[in-house]
């Protein structure tokens, strides 16, 4: 498949089938991956939802967000996803391809530089995020030419915080956290450092269950401004302690971009936090045999998998972890905090192996995980080498 022939020819079918009136961006402007030499595309990770309604992409003017419209002009106009494009790629294949001004929707009429963000969910976590960025060529076809930039762009997830402590003051739980750099999805030319976009990681808290991935159900509780590199500082939740039996605290990051133009739709990970001051007792294991072991079962919605209560804690939250059937030291976490006894997930391409392993959360940080099971000579099955969570075993009663 030629990229580019496919472009010119989908540009000239707009310029002859959709001229509306009182267009928005006159004379129309090209904004593209797909360019005169190379063609880049956008790399979803395959745990990626990737449907229209979970991917969200936006576009602005560096600066002038307000002149455009992405709420009429969503990436359903301007980004299909492809199905035979050539690169090695395991997930779901996208490239941006619009053109200003001829699109069915009011887009505004960036110049100069624009901006693009795509953001997308995992199945089982949070939000997952690429930015590009490109000056404008003010005779070029495209006028905003993503292929400049050299690379494909590979969807990454927001940065989670990393809580190094947590420490209850009257009803007020001051957090530290850290956040690794958020650079490997931002996709820019030379001169246009990352720290010219992304402005800052803003620190939310909720309190529930089953955390939401959408941000507009989330508190923010502070503003971390973004230098470069590691991201580090403190934030106060206010009327977070002594804490609700019945819920559990967590915290989570979205990022900022043009200082305060644009926030991310989607958080992170979430990170559980607590106001009790005990020293992790650690967890126990699930039960191997019986009514409370874990079984799978499949259906159309995908592979359900359920298990029972864990001996220690009496109220944990579990982690889900799979691996390739008959490799046994591969296993991988699916989900770090599942708070049902119940997880549904999309059929395996592949044979898979499940294993969940419940973890004490109503401690303050480090939150720790419990047993993966035993081996059949007694021995505790090793974690996994991408573990949630530091292990501390507690035997059961």
């Amino acid at each position: 498949m030629v990229r580019g022939i496919s472009y010119l020819a989908a540009a000239a079918l707009g310029l002859a089938a959709f001229r509306p009136a009182g267009a928005n961006c006159f004379p129309p402007k090209s904004f593209s991956q797909i360019g005169a030499q190379y063609s880049q595309y956008v790399l979803a990770p395959v745990d990626a939802v990737a449907t229209p309604q979970s991917m969200i992409g936006r576009f602005w003017q560096p600066g002038v967000r307000v002149s455009t419209n992405e709420g009429t002009c969503d990436e359903t106009k301007w980004l299909p996803r492809c199905y035979d494009c050539t690169p090695d790629h395991d997930g779901p294949v996208y490239f941006v391809d619009g053109i200003l001004g001829q699109m069915p929707c009011f887009s505004g009429c960036p110049a100069g530089a624009m901006i693009v963000l795509l953001q997308d969910r995992k199945y089982l976590g949070g939000g997952l995020f690429a930015i590009g960025r490109v000056t404008e060529i003010a005779s070029g076809t495209p006028r905003f030419d993503f292929s400049r930039i050299e690379n494909d762009w590979r969807m990454v997830p927001i940065p989670r915080p990393i809580v190094s402590d947590s420490q209850p003051s009257g009803s007020t739980l001051h957090v530290e956290v850290s956040f690794a750099d958020p650079a490997q999805g931002y996709f820019g030319l030379e001169h246009s450092p990352v720290t010219d976009t992304i402005s800052a990681i803003h620190v939310l808290t909720f309190e529930g269950i089953s955390p939401p991935v959408n941000r507009s159900a989330w508190t923010t509780i502070g503003r971390l401004k973004y230098e470069g590199g590691i991201t580090v500082g403190g934030v106060n939740i206010a009327q977070a302690c002594p804490g609700n039996e019945e819920t559990i605290r967590f915290v989570a990051g979205a990022l900022e971009l043009g200082n305060g133009e644009v926030l991310t739709d989607y958080v992170s990970d979430a990170v559980p936090v607590s106001c009790t001051a005990a020293i992790p007792a650690g967890a126990g294991r699930l039960a191997e045999t019986g009514p409370g072991a874990l079984t799978v079962s499949r259906s159309a919605s995908g592979v359900t998998l359920a298990w029972g209560a864990a001996c220690i804690p009496p109220s944990p939250t579990f982690e889900v972890y799979e691996g390739p059937l008959g490799v046994w030291d591969e296993l991988f976490p699916l989900s770090c905090a599942v708070g049902d006894s119940t997880l549904t997930i999309p059929e395996p391409s592949e044979s898979k192996y499940y294993l969940v392993v419940p973890y004490a959360n109503r401690v303050r940080p480090p939150q720790v995980e419990g047993s993966y099971g035993l081996r059949g000579d007694g021995s505790e099955r090793p974690p996994s080498s991408a573990a949630c969570r530091t292990q501390w075993i507690v035997a059961c009663p």
